[in-house]
């Protein structure tokens, strides 16, 4: 399956050049990660659900995907920010394959699946997942059995993410409510991981042309295509007028 993520140049050179940075997911503005199962279950709020999501947010790290590779105005908007920003495709296999043949996570728990927008009864069957094992700390097992789920669910108001995560829990985890020193983990990736490269609307022809030139120099062999939003701009342009 197809997957995008829009992101701006620092992202993209960090990806090609040092890998997928998969943060933990504390690094989230949204304060309602992993809270779904609490909103439903009354007799199990206060203090307690909160710390111990807190604490699973420092040990599991998410990777957030766009499951539509049709643009989308409003990612534009909220993801890239600017002309100076970019989309690009990739498919679940590819991702599914990076934490697979990664040395360094290859025993680190993980799950891929879509996000449900509190749908609790239509929880989608996993497109990938890898369990713990005795090589992994009781704390990591915890987290894997017992929180990992709540963080494939949220908040209709988001549902226009039309997202797919990546969830790796830290084999490492320790005791609750001790915090990860780590801001989380990069796994390389291939020069054949990115399938195309999509210009934002707008982009200037100096972007275009560093974005090339740094595909070039790191042997990226992706597509490169400008925003389907520009389409007018071919149509509209003095030249075109004049004949």
């Amino acid at each position: 399956m197809e997957i995008a993520r829009y992101i701006q140049l620092p992202q993209f050179i960090s990806l090609i050049t040092k890998g997928l940075f998969i943060p933990k997911t504390s690094l989230f503005e949204d304060e309602l990660e992993g809270l779904a199962s609490v909103m439903f279950n009354y007799h199990e709020q206060g203090i307690a659900p909160k710390m111990e999501n807190d604490w699973a947010k420092e040990w599991i790290y998410t990777s957030c995907w766009y499951k539509s590779t049709g643009e989308s105005m409003a990612m534009w908007n909220l993801y890239g920010s600017n002309a100076e920003s970019l989309m690009i495709k990739t498919t679940t296999l590819k991702l599914k394959s990076l934490i697979e043949h990664s040395k360094k996570f290859k025993t680190y728990p993980c799950r891929l699946n879509f996000v449900s927008y509190f749908s609790f009864s239509e929880y989608p069957k996993p497109l990938y997942k890898r369990e713990s094992t005795k090589r992994t700390s009781t704390e990591c097992s915890h987290l894997y059995d017992h929180k990992l789920d709540d963080f494939f669910y949220k908040h209709p108001a988001y549902r226009h993410e039309q997202e797919i995560r990546l969830c790796v829990v830290d084999k490492n985890a320790v005791e609750p409510y001790e915090r990860n020193r780590n801001y989380g983990i990069t796994i390389p990736v291939s020069g054949d991981f990115i399938d195309e490269v999509i210009f934002a609307p707008n982009a200037t022809p100096w972007f275009k042309e560093v974005v090339c030139e740094v595909m070039s120099k790191y042997n990226i062999d992706a597509e490169i295509s400008d925003s389907e939003l520009d389409w007018h701009k071919e149509i509209f342009s003095p030249r075109a007028l004049l004949f």
